[in-house]
């Protein structure tokens, strides 16, 4: 009849616990700091497409710290002026509104050039974090 081995794994249980705690902890600081990043980026590239006139509207633009929301790492970029989505998308204008003025989508080719680049973050990112 063969011999059994019993062993006590807790602490080997433990201890690869802590690992994976700590590796998730590392993690969460990477990704945080690279949406955080992103954003900064982001405000960046949209202020200077922003057109100006009382400069106003380019002032505006801020960003939400970055948060991780549910599995998802989430930073915010808005402009509460008024008149921004008008600048961003188009209006009619002039009398009646018989004239159309086109839009400036500074935030939206901002957030294309973003996506662009941030494959490039986030593998810095990682690397520095490992």
């Amino acid at each position: 009849m063969p011999k059994q081995l019993k062993t006590d794994l807790r602490q080997l249980i433990s201890f690869l616990a802590s690992m994976t705690s700590d590796y998730q902890d590392i993690l969460d600081s990477a990704m945080s700091r690279t949406v955080a990043e992103a954003a900064l980026r982001a405000e960046r590239k949209v202020k200077l497409r922003t057109p100006v006139v009382t400069g106003q509207l380019r002032s505006g633009w801020r960003t939400t710290p970055a948060e991780k929301v549910g599995g998802a790492y989430v930073a915010e970029i808005y402009n509460n002026v008024e008149y921004a989505a008008y600048v961003e998308y188009g209006h009619r204008a002039g009398r009646n509104g018989t004239r159309w003025v086109e839009g400036r989508f500074m935030l939206t080719q901002s957030m294309a050039e973003l996506e662009r680049e941030l494959p490039a973050i986030i593998r810095r990112r990682m690397a520095e974090a490992t």
